[in-house]
């Protein structure tokens, strides 16, 4: 876990949740792999040696308080053309792997709470969904068609960033800003299939300010792109590999 207390990005896209709650949702430059928010307090999880893991804990201190991550049968793996930024292990779900969903549960000692998750969605297909919840309510979910409006008509995200490698999916960093109040568990799902959720760089605290992002304003709600979505998720399951 890399502790921060610094950082900047940011986005205004007010989402339909199961609460009236307020997310908002912004995505970095072409080939960034982190975020640019700025913070009071954040901490990233970078999967670096963690190769292997199914179930574990990683924190970070900050003014005498904690915030952990708990992850739950995640499954981490080493870097390929599908994920993993500088070389590092990433995390997944889905690919044959036992397991189509994770969960990350987050606690947090003497202080405001979490209200920021930011993470590099690499290799994205039409079956990834992130959920984020506050006790036991779910208060925001971001499928994968709300990603493939944004940078459809933008070549500049497609292929690894670092590798070049496979151009016929996109890598984006994404950040989610909480403006009603914290959540405590987040939930990565990949839909069954074949393909994988593939993610990396996983970033947690309570931000300071948006930044300069690009923000997520007119997202079409996920069935009016359900045929886009399943059409790639078809290609995609056609051309990846399977663990």
């Amino acid at each position: 876990m890399n502790i921060k207390m610094i950082g900047g990005a940011a986005l205004l896209f007010a989402a339909s949740t199961a609460q009236a709650a307020t997310m908002s949702v912004t995505y970095e430059a072409p080939g960034a792999t982190n975020t640019t928010a700025t913070f009071d307090y954040y901490g990233v999880e970078t999967f670096n040696g963690k190769a292997g893991d199914t179930s574990f804990t990683s924190s970070f201190t900050y003014d005498g308080n904690t915030i952990e991550l708990t992850y739950n049968d995640v499954k981490v793996i080493g870097a390929n053309q599908y994920g993993g930024d500088g070389g590092s292990d990433y995390a997944v779900a889905g690919l044959g792997y036992g397991t189509l969903s994770y969960s990350i549960d987050i606690t947090q000692s003497g202080s405001a709470g979490v209200n920021y998750f930011g993470y590099w969605l690499s290799a994205l297909d039409a079956g990834n969904t992130v959920k984020f919840y506050s006790g036991a309510s779910e208060v925001f979910a971001f499928a994968p068609v709300n990603v493939l409006a944004l940078v459809s008509g933008q070549p500049d995200y497609w292929g690894h960033p670092v590798t070049g490698e496979n151009a016929g999916e996109p890598y984006v960093f994404l950040n989610f800003f909480y403006d009603g109040g914290t959540f405590d568990r987040i939930e990565f799902i990949q839909a069954p299939g074949g393909a994988g959720y593939e993610s990396d760089n996983h970033t947690v605290g309570f931000f300071k300010d948006k930044g300069d992002g690009t923000p997520v304003t007119d997202v079409p709600e996920p069935g009016a792109l359900g045929l886009l979505g399943l059409g790639l998720a078809l290609a995609v399951v056609a051309r990846r590999r399977k663990a």
